[in-house]
């Protein structure tokens, strides 16, 4: 990859096909290889941004440019381990602690507790366990997906359980009608092949109908982080892992 970092911007609008996917018994591995490959409108219109045209702030001229700061005091009973994700939503704010309580906390704005999903478990409305939260601006449901089995939990942003659908392994990144946009770490698809990962799969139930940006070997050890974001255009925008481009 390119030192110089060059930013592509793309607002992307897809238009996703219903295609039949072979379920059945087939593993992952086997429906991302024959998965069609992420195709792109041909009048996507983009603009590259470039680097040198940025102007470098110090710390000091980067505190200018903050408006409020706003300090919000969190009022739980029950102490929270880790912070392993916060998301600030629609006046409420999501906690995730993964590993230590197994919970996510949600409060609103002012900080007080509305509600502790608490729902570890075997049953229809509870997880096995929990790795990574999102919220789906789609109909605005904090969506779980369950790091020990191929599900994901729906809740309301006040707690309330929704539904449980069948997933493939992901990081849960936003919802298109039926179809599911995940991010996929190296060899979560139960496979060290580097030609059957990719940082891109869109799936629909357990299976995945689309993929894209098939991984590199320095991508391969590189921990992702949420790599599909909304800039403050409402655009959204895909940053592949150790990756100098946006798309």
């Amino acid at each position: 990859m390119k030192n110089r970092i060059k930013k592509i911007s793309i607002y992307i609008v897809m238009t996703l096909l219903f295609i039949s996917c072979t379920n059945g018994e087939h593993p992952v591995t086997s429906r991302i290889l024959a998965s069609k490959s992420l195709q792109l409108k041909q009048d996507l219109s983009f603009e590259i941004i470039d680097a040198h045209d940025f102007e470098l702030l110090s710390l000091e001229d980067m505190n200018t440019k903050i408006k409020d700061i706003c300090y919000i005091p969190f009022y739980s009973k029950e102490p929270i381990g880790i912070f392993d994700e916060l998301i600030i939503y629609d006046n409420h704010v999501i906690v995730l602690d993964a590993f230590n309580s197994e919970k996510i906390y949600i409060f609103d704005i002012s900080g007080k507790l509305i509600h502790i999903i608490d729902n570890k478990g075997g049953g229809p409305e509870e997880y096995h366990g929990l790795m990574d939260i999102s919220v789906s601006r789609k109909d605005t449901l904090i969506a779980i997906p369950d790091r020990l089995s191929l599900n994901m939990l729906y809740y309301s942003l006040d707690g309330h359980f929704i539904k449980k659908t069948k997933t493939v392994p992901c990081f849960y990144l936003e919802a298109f009608g039926d179809k599911i946009v995940n991010q996929t770490t190296f060899a979560q698809s139960y496979s060290q092949d580097i030609e059957q990962n990719y940082n891109l799969t869109i799936s629909s139930k357990d299976s995945v109908i689309y993929k894209g940006f098939p991984y590199f070997p320095i991508q391969k050890e590189a921990v992702n982080g949420n790599g599909l974001q909304y800039n403050y255009e409402g655009k959204l925008l895909f940053t592949p892992v150790l990756c100098d481009t946006v798309y």
